[in-house]
């Protein structure tokens, strides 16, 4: 697999926090399993878990964009939209790679945290959505969406893609599954478990039914050019603060804390570690943080 090397953040920054055990066997399995209530728009309308996501997630893969533009597109791409940019973790790798880039998100508290840790002449961020892109007809070279593209409304997203697309532009959907720390199967475990723990209300609908599959059920436009590269995003050095906080930064988190708060739904996700054997030993050391990371490619048909 090629694999694609980021740094992590070091230090543990005071994730020592516990909550009885009581509360982590009677935590509700019933948090918001409509869709609604998973509207990105509702989901982060808090700074800190923007702050959060900028921090701790992966970043796109350098070795994606490279593929975007060297592989298919083979030139320097004048205009290329990020939808979904969240707080511009991702879009700030295209840095470079394009003429113009705009990022799009539907979360005013998103936007503005990207405009804040994102700054270069090449890129601007809007309040936006999937079904409105900011572009004009056949004007966009690239089109990408990081781990977004399983919330939207893909028609309406689609018919977007199709008008604003220059011919022979590409969209791009790119997706992170599940993570693993390398060599501790313990770890990983945990990791998962929790994940699965509040994730499953909703996983069937938004994450079991395209991102664990890689997109693969997803019905793209173009179908005919469709193609898929995989990449593994590690993190080497990776802290327990880095584990914690990646997980911390999921959309679950707004969910947890409708019934806890913020404070408590963060104190159960540390609890949970050391619930399902994660020790202060693995806390103390440093890992390999391993983010599987898929991209599907569709390119829209040159005119004749």
């Amino acid at each position: 697999a090629v694999v694609s090397t980021q740094s992590g953040h070091y230090g543990r920054g005071g994730m020592s926090a516990k909550v009885g055990t009581s509360l982590v066997k009677n935590v509700s399995r019933g948090l918001a399993t409509d869709m609604d209530s998973l509207n990105p728009k509702r989901l982060f309308v808090n700074s800190d878990l923007s702050e959060r996501y900028a921090k701790y997630r992966p970043k796109l893969p350098i070795e994606h964009v490279e593929t975007i533009v060297n592989k298919l597109v083979k030139r320097k791409p004048a205009l290329w939209l990020d939808v979904g940019c969240g707080p511009g973790t991702s879009t700030q790798q295209i840095i470079g790679y394009s003429d113009k880039i705009i990022g799009v998100d539907v979360s005013d508290t998103q936007v503005e945290v990207a405009k804040k840790n994102v700054v270069h002449p090449s890129i601007s961020f809007v309040q936006g959505s999937c079904e409105k892109l900011p572009a004009e007809d056949n004007s966009v070279d690239v089109i990408t969406a990081v781990q977004a593209a399983h919330y939207f409304d893909l028609p309406a997203f689609f018919k977007e893609v199709d008008r604003c697309l220059a011919p022979g532009g590409y969209l791009c959907l790119i997706g992170y599954t599940m993570p693993s720390i390398q060599d501790n199967k313990v770890f990983t475990d945990a990791y998962y478990k929790i994940g699965r723990v509040f994730l499953e209300p909703y996983m069937k609908d938004v994450l079991g039914r395209y991102l664990w599959v890689e997109y693969d059920t997803m019905e793209l436009p173009y179908t005919d050019t469709r193609q898929k590269y995989k990449v593994e995003v590690v993190i080497p050095g990776a802290s327990y603060e880095d584990i914690y906080g990646d997980l911390c930064s999921s959309s679950m988190i707004p969910l947890l804390q409708k019934d806890l708060g913020e404070k408590d739904a963060l104190e159960l996700v540390d609890e949970m570690f050391t619930e399902n054997g994660v020790t202060e030993e693995m806390r103390a050391a440093e890992h390999v943080f391993v983010h599987p990371c898929f991209m599907q490619t569709v390119q829209k048909p040159v005119a004749v």
